[in-house]
């Protein structure tokens, strides 16, 4: 939770600012907040969570067998390239994802973080990683 809560409240932050930026730049054109809409509080809800979950998730599992610190971050790195993909494909327009596909996404990325989580624990052992030290 410790690093759970500090990603989500930056998540959260990022989403605000990038909310006004939106609707600041649209108002001339639009003159009414459009910006966000279902699709985007079930995103940032339920879905963002999930990935910060999968995330710090996948970064223990890639710690505990990895020997040294910029390894783990190049191997942390690599793990979040999809979704980072998939936001800015939903912002620029390449892909529509609607409010029901956006949930589908997240529970399928909730039960992916449970699973790692699930395994990280299962996969811990405090005696390595004591000898190791």
């Amino acid at each position: 939770m410790v690093a759970l809560v500090p990603a989500l409240i930056v998540t959260v932050a990022a989403f605000a600012v990038y909310t006004i930026v939106v609707n600041a730049s649209a108002w001339p054109l639009m003159h009414r907040v459009f910006f966000p809409n279902t699709m985007w509080f079930v995103l940032i809800g339920f879905v963002a969570p999930g990935v910060a979950l999968d995330g710090l998730a996948a970064v223990v599992i890639v710690s505990m067998r990895v020997k040294g610190v910029q390894e783990a971050m190049q191997m942390s790195g690599v793990l979040v390239l999809p979704f980072i993909g998939l936001v800015i494909s939903q912002v620029k327009g390449a892909v529509f994802l609607g409010p029901g596909v956006v949930a589908i996404i997240g529970v399928v990325v909730w039960l992916i973080g449970l699973a790692l989580i699930r395994y990280g624990m299962r996969s811990f052992k405090r005696e390595k990683l004591i000898a190791a030290g």
